[in-house]
């Protein structure tokens, strides 16, 4: 069993050993504690992970579509060929991530900081 903390919430627990290839699908996980965890092939549709810390985290092959990451902290953070499609990212730091290949097709991300983030065949076809 893994546990989510957050600062807004209470503690979440997942029936998982690891938070990778998880099924996170339509969490409350506003504000929740992720940095430096592992959560590659996961999947986090329609999940709120609005003002979350998944800073130095691996998010590769994940699905992240629908879910509302507006001020999230994705900083230094793995996002490779990450499926963003029709996220909010409105204020998050993608600074220094990988988003090679990631999609953010029809991802909202009006002032989002995308600062010396790897971008290499990333999908930016954004609403705004």
């Amino acid at each position: 069993m893994v546990i989510i903390k957050s600062l807004a919430n209470a503690d979440i627990e997942i029936e998982a050993d690891t938070f990778e290839k998880s099924n996170l699908n339509g969490l409350n996980l506003h504000r929740a504690l992720l940095s430096k965890t592992n959560m590659s092939k996961s999947s986090l549709k329609g999940t709120n992970l609005r003002n979350a810390e998944i800073y130095q985290s691996d998010l590769s092959y994940s699905n992240l579509s629908n879910s509302n990451l507006i001020l999230a902290e994705l900083y230094e953070s793995k996002l490779m060929y990450c499926n963003l499609s029709n996220a909010i990212c409105l204020h998050s730091n993608f600074s220094k991530a990988d988003l090679t290949y990631a999609n953010f097709h029809n991802a909202r991300v009006n002032k989002a900081n995308f600062n010396k983030a790897i971008l290499i065949g990333t999908n930016m076809n954004c609403e705004d």
